[in-house]
């Protein structure tokens, strides 16, 4: 039976009848007026940039290809056939994430994920099979990103803590966002106490309010120590470096948050943050025989899966490739010491206008009051705890940050400034 057509005014989406790549183009264009343009507005405080030129235009030149990098390429496993070419790239490209968190190719596996979202609840899974079916609990700061939530919903946890131990513990943090490491201490030991065979511990490397990072060292040290006195149980340690992955590495005040400590069992980063890749770029890592535990049996696909999203555009490994071959650990050393110099004057600027700060680790500012500029797109958060070593019973209060990026330039702070002060 035909469908009737309903009496109804066309939809400007409508697509029954196809238009001419000239009207396409030109809708397409109509579309991106709409959007931020980085190098033409000056926008200051959202946290996004222009990726290297060299990524763009590898993306796009290889992209109709059409490489599938479905898999996982560290391992010395079988894949999917005549992709060999960008598999070997993003083998590389996770070979130098690692180097970048103090481990090579022998000691981890990783892949290149759509985002930190991804590599976060992938993290997570593989520590929530390490005791499959077992009761599981995960700990982390308030401040930790959202997809921590996603990925206890997706796994099954509670998103909230339970009187048994099962569920979500959200800890407080210290005045600049560091997670209170004598709460992490006594919340593990009351939760092994309980019988929670399954913990996964979250670390931040730059929270997305306050750009903070937690002691990942202290936090391993932690770790351990619960290992020894609780043998019986798990505890799984995913370090969130979504946002400090590319900086962090690079600020010798700052601690590491690599494999070089004990008890990190999987790290994500993002490349399309201050990496400078293009979006869909970013990258999961966890130590040899982790991924083990989320594998998908796929009897067409060599070597099976280990990922979450499965199929992957060999385009981007190739993208991502290309910008990190270009730019080399100094020249991300030097684009790191930039950001961090520029976040510090904006911070000056900002106390010098009676504005309060938080003291910053990475290249975010987080500013205790609302900002009024119209070159400053902020996120802002009008819930953010009063106490922040409290923050599940504490009042409220908002706060608004400035995520500092590769098109941010002094001039553009200055103009800023002077808006700020009434005098632009």
């Amino acid at each position: 039976m035909r469908k009737t057509e309903k009496n109804r005014e066309t939809p400007e989406w409508d697509w029954q009848k196809p238009l001419s790549e000239l009207k396409v183009l030109q809708q397409i264009e109509k579309f991106v007026e709409g959007n931020i343009n980085y190098r033409k507005d000056l926008i200051m405080g959202f946290p996004g940039t222009n990726p290297e030129l060299i990524s763009t235009t590898v993306y796009s030149q290889y992209l109709d290809q059409h490489a599938n990098n479905i898999g996982l390429h560290t391992m010395d496993k079988d894949s999917e056939v005549g992709f060999q070419g960008t598999q070997e790239a993003e083998r590389q490209v996770i070979a130098m994430a690692a180097d970048l968190m103090d481990a090579s190719l022998d000691e981890i596996d990783g892949y290149i994920s759509s985002g930190g979202t991804e590599a976060n609840i992938a993290g997570c899974w593989i520590g929530r099979n390490a005791q499959n079916g077992g009761p599981t609990a995960i700990v982390c700061s308030f401040l930790t990103h959202y997809s921590i939530l996603k990925a206890a919903n997706l796994l099954g946890i509670s998103q909230e803590a339970q009187p048994d131990g099962q569920g979500l513990h959200l800890l407080g943090a210290d005045e600049d966002g560091h997670i209170l490491l004598k709460r992490l201490h006594q919340k593990i030991f009351d939760l092994a106490s309980k019988g929670i065979a399954n913990i996964i511990v979250v670390g931040n490397a730059g929270t997305v309010m306050l750009g903070s990072v937690d002691d990942i060292p202290a936090m391993s040290e932690i770790i351990e120590r619960m290992k020894g006195i609780f043998p019986h149980i798990n505890i799984h340690f995913h370090v969130d470096a979504a946002i400090g992955g590319f900086i962090v590495p690079f600020v010798k005040e700052l601690p590491d948050i690599g494999f070089n400590n004990s008890a990190v069992d999987s790290i994500s980063m993002d490349g399309h943050k201050t990496g400078l890749t293009p979006y869909g770029s970013g990258i999961i890592m966890a130590r040899k025989g982790l991924f083990e535990r989320i594998k998908s049996i796929a009897p067409y696909v060599p070597g099976n899966d280990y990922t979450l999203c499965g199929s992957r555009a060999g385009a981007m490994a190739l993208s991502c490739w290309a910008v990190m071959r270009k730019l080399g650990k100094d020249g991300y050393a030097l684009k790191a010491k930039r950001l961090i110099v520029l976040t510090d004057y904006i911070q000056e600027r900002l106390k010098e206008l009676g504005i309060s700060t938080f003291d910053s680790d990475t290249n975010i500012v987080g500013v205790k009051q609302q900002l009024s500029c119209e070159k400053i797109i902020a996120h802002n958060q009008k819930n953010f705890p009063a106490d922040m070593a409290k923050p599940l019973s504490s009042g409220t209060r908002p706060i608004w940050n400035i995520t500092v990026m590769e098109h941010t330039n002094k001039k553009l702070v200055d103009w800023c400034m002077a808006e700020l002060a009434g005098l632009a």
